[in-house]
């Protein structure tokens, strides 16, 4: 899933880049009066929207979701082990709704054969990369919670408290000193 995450955080990266050079271009060429660039808005909204997606699911695996854990560490093992599978009974809950979401509206899209407003195209594409980059984000929610689960039933709590307990601010720490040294 790592290898995911690193393809999924290129992508979101990439497109951000070339959407700040795209609105870059516009802001200089608007000042100095020569042309604006049709549909930069529109253009964000999209990128912004699929990448969504991927920033869903890079959080989720790298445990990177805010959760307030402040009373948490002062829970027993093993009643952190059923809040973290609650917590990923929650995500996996979350991304069906949101796919179920953004398929219904992909499926109105296509039915009415909507087309956006200034670049006048057919919605349905943006639309799709939108609910792929959400159908990720469901499938690995999912995932994980199969894992979380078969932990639990397994009875296996410190697993499940390693795999799926929020990071610590010393993991975190090390995590980017690690980082730092590597680089």
């Amino acid at each position: 899933m790592k290898n995911l995450c690193y393809i999924l955080g290129c992508l979101f990266g990439y497109s951000f880049i070339a959407l700040t050079i795209v609105i870059a271009g516009d802001t200089i060429f608007r000042s100095l009066r020569l042309f604006s660039i049709i549909g930069t808005g529109e253009m964000s909204a999209y990128i912004m929207a699929v990448c969504a997606g991927f920033s869903f699911t890079i959080a989720l695996v790298n445990r990177a979701h805010i959760r307030i854990d402040l009373l948490v560490g002062r829970f027993s093992k093993q009643l952190q082990g059923i809040l973290n599978w609650f917590a990923m009974l929650l995500f996996a809950f979350s991304g069906v709704i949101i796919l179920y979401s953004s398929y219904c509206t992909l499926s109105e899209t296509v039915y009415y054969k909507s087309k956006s407003t200034v670049l006048a195209i057919s919605l349905q594409y943006p639309q799709l990369l939108w609910v792929i980059s959400l159908s990720i984000f469901c499938l690995i929610s999912l995932v994980l919670f199969a894992q979380a689960s078969f932990y639990l039933v397994k009875g296996d709590l410190k697993a499940l408290n390693k795999h799926f307990h929020p990071k610590a601010v010393q993991e975190e720490l090390d995590e980017e000193l690690g980082d730092i040294s590597s680089g």
